[in-house]
């Protein structure tokens, strides 16, 4: 150590161990030694002068992250190292929306799930010349509300939701789930009227609709000779609203039946008239010949017979195809002719054609020609 004495100029600096320290993290508070160019002295004699120096902090942020494992201070690369904690992925929290789906069987489609990176963050602040956690913020962010989706058609199954989700993630909740159940559609089960299954119509599931998973689209088949009913109500065979798409309908085919009324002429021998009556079996027989038999009474007809009255008030299998005969025959109307005669003493009458009789009237009071009047 060189020996000095008073008068000799202080050529001593801290500026280096000054950078030195700096570049292990530390960061310069005050430095009492500035005597650089002066000379030693009773001033200086015996002085103690103090370069303050305190840990260097940094706040590590999604934008700026650490690299855990990695020296801190660029130039100190023996120095302290990154800590876990501060990779962005440790800085950042995404926000998720799962829909889950289930109870469609092998059918269920997998998970619907939306993320919105780095939704919430946090700030963590490490020491320098430690490599020591010395505070973190919590995760902060605004809510996040995702979009809805709409839910997947499922054949043979229907859902309560024709769009999920929609949810709003938070700091507190950010992965909100949504769940959709599936429901087994129900089935159409045709029958007869004894509760027979119908030959070449078998029981079927209702078809989910194609453009509404909470609806069904529900096909009443086509059985010739047969009119479809449900509870007891015709329906149109073909497209039916099925307003409980797990409940089972049981659809009743009820045989189509005809009764056929003739009126016949039998002076002539001709049919005058053929009413066609069609029904269900078992359901009325709403018609009575009454008004046009009357028709024809008023046209001189008279009833020889009605064979309807023998038809009952019901379609049944004992009137299905049958043909009542109505019959009527003309009136037999009485003509007279009036006949007067020019004599000297003859009286006046009418003679009934049909009877021969002939009935003695009032004289006349000329003479006149013989005239035949009808």
């Amino acid at each position: 150590m060189a020996v000095t004495k008073y008068g000799d100029q202080i050529t001593y600096s801290t500026a280096d161990m000054i950078a030195d320290l700096e570049k292990k993290g530390y960061v310069l508070v005050n430095n009492e030694f500035d005597q650089t160019g002066q000379a030693f002295g009773d001033s200086s004699n015996g002085h103690t002068y103090t370069v303050t120096l305190k840990h260097g902090q940094v706040p590590v942020t999604p934008a700026n992250p650490g690299d855990p494992g990695q020296p801190i201070n660029p130039n100190d690369p023996d120095g302290p190292k990154w800590p876990a904690g501060t990779a962005k992925s440790d800085l950042t929290k995404d926000a998720t929306q799962t829909i889950h789906y289930q109870d469609a069987g092998d059918k269920t489609p997998a998970d619907n799930v939306t993320t919105k990176a780095d939704a919430f963050t946090k700030t963590v602040t490490v020491d320098k010349v430690t490599g020591e956690i010395v505070s973190q913020t919590d995760f902060t962010g605004d809510p996040y509300t995702f979009g809805t989706v709409d839910t997947p058609v499922v054949d043979g199954y229907h859902t309560e939701k024709p769009t999920a989700g929609g949810l709003t993630a938070t700091v507190d909740n950010p992965n909100p789930t949504d769940t959709v159940t599936y429901i087994a559609n129900g089935q159409l089960i045709p029958v007869d009227q004894d509760g027979n299954p119908i030959p070449g119509t078998p029981t079927t599931t209702y078809t989910t609709d194609p453009k509404d998973p909470t609806k069904v689209v529900t096909g009443i088949p086509d059985v010739p000779g047969y009119t479809p009913t449900i509870n007891g109500q015709p329906v149109t065979p073909g497209s039916y609203t099925q307003t409980d798409p797990s409940g089972d309908t049981t659809v009743v085919y009820v045989k189509n039946t005809s009764v056929m009324v003739e009126y016949f002429d039998q002076t002539t021998g001709k049919v005058l008239k053929t009413d066609t009556l069609t029904g269900l079996m078992g359901g009325d027989l709403n018609y009575t010949t009454t008004s046009t038999i009357q028709g024809y009474v008023a046209k001189g007809y008279r009833l020889v017979s009605d064979q309807f009255t023998d038809a009952g008030t019901t379609f049944t299998k004992s009137n299905d195809g049958k043909t009542y005969v109505v019959t009527l025959a003309h009136t037999t109307q009485t003509q007279f002719t009036r006949l007067t005669t020019r004599q000297t003493a003859t009286s006046f009458r009418l003679t009934n054609k049909a009877t021969r009789f002939q009935v003695p009237q009032r004289q006349p009071t000329r003479l006149t020609k013989p005239t035949q009047l009808r």
